[in-house]
């Protein structure tokens, strides 16, 4: 009876050791804010030159708010369509306008950027957005003619650039953007400097934070390619010198 009662004592206090631990677990847990989904994407390319930068974003035009905050009242009529005629007049006041706000930092000194189109492409029918070439000839679209049916801002794409001149464009990027709504946003940044490709990532940024672009990150992206190169001659040299001992051996091998 007395073993019986001990081995009852023992087994609850493994029990409420159990229950203590998990609900300590679960207290962490809770505590841990999880990550929010990122409910808006827009793609950032970023280029580079000796004496200027140039930006090119592509975005839903319907979530365009999220990251600029409120359209002009101009671009949409009283039944929500596009007003394409004046998308096509005011290209580059909607794009200065939507930028208005947003605070751009190359380094420690505010980056004053001018618009240099603003394009609305249908979505289903997306233009390539993959180089400096491709964002160029993308903004150049406005003087496409007016389609024959109505169209509404979910259906289309906004495609938009801009330009800084500046004395250090590999300095650190800084981008605080104005927001109409509180959302995540991921970003898809293609970064260029003088036509190559220095970096290219994704990053979530939460409502009222920065997006930073650091030149250490398109610094070590040449560092590994230029070790990846290294690597593949030194290889191959390798492999050059086996063949050739191979060969060596094979001619004084007697016969």
């Amino acid at each position: 009876m007395g073993i019986a009662r001990a081995v009852c004592a023992s087994t609850r206090a493994r029990l409420r050791t159990k229950y203590h631990v998990v609900v300590a677990g679960l207290a962490v847990l809770l505590a841990v804010p999880q990550a929010v989904a990122a409910q808006t994407e827009i793609d950032l390319l970023i280029y580079r030159s000796q004496t200027s930068i140039d930006l090119f974003v592509r975005a839903p035009a319907d979530d365009m708010s999220h990251l600029l905050g409120s359209l002009p009242k101009p671009l949409l009529d009283a039944d929500a369509r596009i007003n394409f005629d004046y998308v096509k007049e005011q290209s580059w006041t909607i794009a200065q306008t939507l930028w208005q706000g947003s605070d751009i930092r190359l380094g420690d000194q505010r980056l004053d950027l001018e618009a240099t189109s603003f394009v609305l492409h249908p979505k289903d029918d997306p233009l390539a957005f993959e180089t400096p070439m491709d964002a160029m000839s993308a903004i150049s679209f406005c003087t496409v003619p007016r389609p024959d049916r109505p169209l509404f801002l979910e259906r289309m794409d906004a495609y938009m650039g801009f330009i800084g001149f500046v004395t250090d464009p590999q300095a650190t990027l800084q981008m605080v953007f104005t927001r109409q709504t509180d959302v995540p946003i991921l970003f898809n940044v293609l970064d260029y400097t003088d036509g190559t490709l220095t970096a290219s990532q994704k990053i979530e940024v939460l409502p009222g934070r920065a997006l930073v672009l650091r030149a250490g990150a398109q610094r070590r992206v040449r560092v590994m390619a230029a070790n990846v190169s290294i690597a593949l001659a030194a290889g191959l040299a390798l492999a050059g010198l086996l063949t050739h001992r191979n060969r060596r051996r094979t001619r004084l091998r007697p016969s």
